[in-house]
């Protein structure tokens, strides 16, 4: 059964149609009941919206239809029609800056597609976060389909749990072969001798924001190898570290399972950063 359980507005899209959260999230006879089953796999993506503007928009409204493609689930919104529903989303809102999060399935049974958009509840780190760095714990887990935002309910619940008990910002995943691949809701860096390290496109979930750090890194002549997963048992070696995703944008890491400590003070880890943010403003004065 689907839930919505992270709703932070009353007002949100579906098919076609802004409606009140209230009267389609448990009326067993609405055709749009969010708890009615719903066909496998429902995917998803999260924009974060600044005064009424998608952040990096075309590159997310891209992944998801990739992630269609990848579930094999034809798309029927066009990049134009997702960007207006999100704006009508936010003005039935009264909302400028938030988080929207689109999910896509088909209703169980038939070929019927249920879009919704509804203003996501979303966490912004202030200053301290990012002078400060985040602590992350390491988790064995591997996620099915990396490449594809797909929600699943049991690789969310345990993510959630082992991060609740563990106290820590995020947890970065394990695979059984004892290597970093990225974290349970962002992608991984890792710095070491100025050159910085992240795994593979095809092993992950090719994030928006790790796209730009690219492109940041390229710009800076700023190294970056991605051609081999950095192992457990060299994380005391690396410098420093970082997450990147759309609600924190770049991120430092301070502390891995309470015993490795990095430097959030690393001056490619600070290049990136100011990289970035210099990146968000050339995003805005394009449109």
């Amino acid at each position: 059964m689907f839930r919505i359980q992270d709703n932070n507005g009353q007002n949100i899209y579906v098919n076609g149609r802004i409606c009140e959260f209230s009267k389609y999230s448990g009326v067993d006879d609405s055709p749009f009941d969010f708890n009615m089953d719903f066909s496998e796999p429902i995917i998803y993506e999260v924009i974060r919206f600044i005064d009424g503007q998608g952040v990096f928009f075309k590159d997310h409204y891209d992944r998801f239809c990739n992630s269609l493609k990848l579930a094999g689930i034809k798309n029927v919104i066009s990049c134009d029609d997702m960007k207006k529903a999100c704006i009508d989303v936010l003005e039935a809102n009264m909302m400028k800056n938030n988080n929207l999060k689109l999910m896509y399935a088909m209703k169980k049974d038939t070929d019927e597609p249920i879009c919704l958009i509804y203003a996501s509840k979303s966490f912004y780190p202030d200053e301290k976060y990012y002078s400060n760095g985040v602590a992350v714990a390491v988790l064995d887990i591997e996620r099915p389909t990396p490449n594809a935002k797909i929600s699943r309910k049991d690789y969310i619940d345990r993510v959630t749990s082992y991060r609740t008990n563990k106290g820590v910002f995020e947890v970065l995943l394990k695979n059984n072969k004892g290597k970093l691949t990225e974290g349970s809701r962002s992608n991984l860096f890792f710095i070491k001798d100025n050159i910085v390290y992240t795994a593979p496109k095809d092993l992950v979930l090719e994030g928006v924001m790790r796209k730009h750090v690219f492109e940041v890194c390229d710009n800076k002549e700023i190294i970056i190898d991605d051609t081999n997963l950095v192992d457990f048992n060299d994380l005391s070696g690396m410098d420093a570290a970082f997450l990147t995703g759309t609600s924190i944008n770049v991120l430092p890491i301070s502390t891995v399972e309470d015993s490795i400590s990095y430097d959030t003070k690393n001056p490619v880890l600070l290049k990136i950063i100011k990289g970035f943010e210099e990146r968000i403003i050339e995003e805005w004065q394009m449109k």
